[in-house]
């Protein structure tokens, strides 16, 4: 077993394990930003991301990981929030 999820966070030695999860949470909180700009609503386009698109969780494992082991995902999730932002602005 490489490591296991626990309350939210990835628990493991493995460091493939911890980069992993991250993708996956990174991955997902990008699939729905590129759905954002089909709202036609900057108000609600900045507001979801924020509260509702797994952010929290992402942050979290920032939180909780080693930075060494987030950094891919993190500079995926930066670039991708950006992106973002700037299509909204």
């Amino acid at each position: 077993m490489l490591g296991v999820k626990l309350l939210g966070g990835a628990v493991s030695r493995d460091k493939s394990f911890i980069e992993g999860v991250a993708m996956k949470r990174t991955v997902g909180a990008v699939e729905l930003m590129h759905l954002l700009p089909q709202l036609k609503d900057p108000q609600s386009e900045l507001l979801l991301p924020r509260s509702c698109m797994g952010i929290a969780k992402l942050f979290f494992g920032l939180r909780t990981c080693q930075p060494i082991h987030m950094e891919e995902a993190s500079m995926l999730f930066d670039k991708e929030l950006r992106g973002a932002v700037e299509d909204i602005v």
